[in-house]
C-alpha cells in the first residue's frame, strides 16, 4: 500500500523492500533491457563527439584540425604510457626485482588497481589513436 512519505517518516512505518524491488525497480529494468537490444554503439568524432556514420576518427567539421587533435591524443597516450611505466616499476620494486615481470595480483594493494586502471585506459587510448590511421 502506497503511503505519504511524510507520514511514513513521522510514524516510523517500515518500508516493504520486497514490494519496492519487485514493483518499482525490476519491472522498469526488465523493460529497458528489451529496449537495449535495439541500441547500437557508434563511433563519435574525437574532436567534437558528434556521432559518426563511418569508422573515421573525425567529422568533416573537425577534419581541418586533424593534426592538432592527433597530437593531443598522442600526448595523452604518452602520458598514460609513462604513468603505467612508473606503476609497473613500483610493483617490480615491491616484489624485489627490476628485471622480472610483475607477478602481483594482490587485490588489497592500491597500486595493483591503479596499474590495472591505467592499463585499461592505455589500451582504450591506443585504439582511439589508431582510428586516425597514421
Amino acid at each position: 500500500m502506497k503511503q505519504d512519505p511524510l507520514y511514513v517518516l513521522e510514524n516510523s512505518v517500515p518500508i516493504d523492500a520486497q514490494y519496492y524491488l519487485q514493483q518499482q525497480l525490476s519491472k522498469p529494468l526488465l523493460r529497458s533491457g528489451g529496449l537495449m537490444a535495439f541500441a547500437q554503439k557508434r563511433n563519435t568524432c574525437i574532436g567534437c563527439r558528434a556521432v559518426l556514420k563511418t569508422d573515421a576518427a573525425l567529422c568533416d567539421f573537425c577534419k581541418k584540425r586533424e593534426s592538432e587533435l592527433y597530437q593531443r591524443e598522442v600526448a595523452y597516450l604518452n602520458h598514460l604510457e609513462e604513468r603505467f611505466s612508473r606503476l609497473w616499476t613500483e610493483c617490480q620494486r615491491s616484489q624485489g626485482s627490476l628485471h622480472e615481470a610483475v607477478l602481483c595480483t594482490s587485490r588489497d594493494c592500491p597500486i595493483f588497481f591503479m596499474r590495472k586502471k591505467v592499463q585499461k585506459d592505455l589500451e582504450d587510448q591506443q585504439k582511439l589513436v589508431s582510428r586516425f590511421g597514421w
